[in-house]
């Protein structure tokens, strides 16, 4: 996943230097099509860095258009680079800084999922081009008010901000202590979760080795006073009693996690199909984008043969929006379109939010809170969504029901057009 603009090496294998031979000779071991787009990174490089995080992170989308190749500056050389990072393909070199980040994010569709707001790259830029100049408490300065109230830096899902942003701040992290982590703790937590996700966690840990977990380091802290103590051994027993009371609230948490109404852990909101296509590959399968409030979703799903694309583009539908993401034929499918059907499923009907409804809306129960958790893994068994589909009907007046109890958002209740005691899936 590296892109950048170079001059193209010789022709004949004779004219290919040893280090330039090496890297060519590793993307046809690697079975990449040297066609392709190629993004070149440089080891050690800043800027090469954040892209790094970036590509891991959209790996997926990146996946069969650009290869990626982290080159040292020996092979730089050899290869007559004189800007890196850049992305090659065919004749076009692309080098340019800002440049560089549009066209990664063009090739894999999500410029606009990325950088749909405007605010988002200015933040992103300071720490793409100048996060190795600022201090340590600069950079987890910029980061606190913003994660103080919310999960990520500008929106509710992970933006260019908090990919160019996690390893300077990991980095920053790093060299503090116990007692004054705990003053940056929602960056902490920011940092705890980015390198518990897929494919950008991996290359995190590996360009920065990770973060300590808070009861190491309160511990730590713990000790280096029990040190200043005439009665160590005491101390030593208060540390003890503080790890099992440390021990004992997580377990609490755990267990009350486990007995929060199983509806009130799914994150279901009104969304709109602004793009519908065929899968190239299934007879079964549509492709749609679905503005669910602040974000696009590309999912997949199985109506292809039950409605037309007209039946589907721009219709308000109900969204399941905390499933694990999936690869369903070769696309990462981001959320479920909920349907009712019949038994035989030879009639199926999306969900129809009410009127004056808008994307984003959160459908909710009389009496049930939503607090959603953060993933729904449909093969994990007593997952919530298995829990509460058996209950999901629809009823006579043709409302869409929970034990009895329809479902809702501010303007209204949520209905299908004709089935009745239908199942929801």
């Amino acid at each position: 996943f590296f892109f950048l603009m170079i001059r193209r090496p010789p022709r004949s294998t004779h004219c290919i230097s040893s280090a330039a031979s090496d890297v060519y000779k590793r993307q046809i071991a690697q079975g990449l099509n040297l066609s392709m787009r190629k993004i070149f990174l440089l080891r050690g490089d800043a800027k090469s860095e954040c892209l790094e995080v970036l590509t891991s992170y959209i790996m997926p989308a990146l996946k069969h258009k650009a290869c990626i190749l982290v080159i040292n500056e020996k092979e730089k050389k050899a290869l007559s680079l004189e800007n890196v990072p850049c992305i090659i393909y065919e004749d076009t070199m692309i080098s340019d800084s800002d440049k560089l980040v549009f066209e990664v994010c063009r090739i894999a569709e999500v410029d606009t999922l990325i950088l749909k707001e405007p605010k988002i790259w200015p933040l992103a830029k300071l720490f793409y081009l100048e996060s190795t100049q600022m201090e340590p408490t600069v950079i987890l300065a910029k980061l606190k008010d913003k994660l103080s109230i919310s999960t990520f830096l500008f929106t509710p899902h992970i933006t260019l901000a908090d990919i160019f942003a996690a390893v300077p701040a990991i980095k920053a992290l790093q060299q503090l202590s116990g007692d004054k982590v705990m003053e940056w703790l929602s960056v902490y937590r920011w940092a705890e979760y980015l390198l518990n996700l897929p494919y950008i966690g991996d290359i995190l840990y590996d360009k920065t080795g990770g973060l300590r977990s808070l009861e190491s380091l309160i511990s730590e802290e713990d000790l280096r006073e029990d040190n200043k103590s005439v009665d160590k051994t005491s101390k030593r027993e208060e540390l003890k009693a503080k790890k099992k009371k440390a021990k004992e609230k997580g377990k609490e948490k755990a267990k009350k996690e486990a007995e929060t109404v199983p509806f009130a852990q799914l994150d279901i909101r009104v969304g709109r199909i602004v793009k519908v296509d065929k899968h190239p590959d299934s007879a079964k399968l549509y492709i749609e984008e679905v503005d669910v409030g602040g974000e696009v979703r590309k999912i997949a799903s199985g109506l292809q043969g039950l409605m037309q694309i007209e039946e589907l583009l721009n219709r308000n539908v109900v969204v399941l929006c905390n499933l694990k993401p999936k690869s369903i034929a070769g696309y990462m499918s981001h959320g479920m379109v909920l349907c009712a059907s019949n038994k035989d499923q030879s009639a199926v009907e999306l969900l129809t939010p009410p009127e004056n409804s808008k994307p984003g809306d959160v459908i909710t129960v009389d009496n049930i809170e939503p607090h959603p958790i953060d993933e729904v893994n449909l093969s994990k068994h007593g997952n919530p969504w298995k829990k509460v589909e058996p209950s999901l009907t629809t009823a006579e007046d043709l409302t869409v029901t929970l034990d009895g109890k329809p479902l809702k958002t501010a303007a209204g209740v949520i209905s299908v057009t004709s089935l009745k005691s239908a199942h929801i899936n």
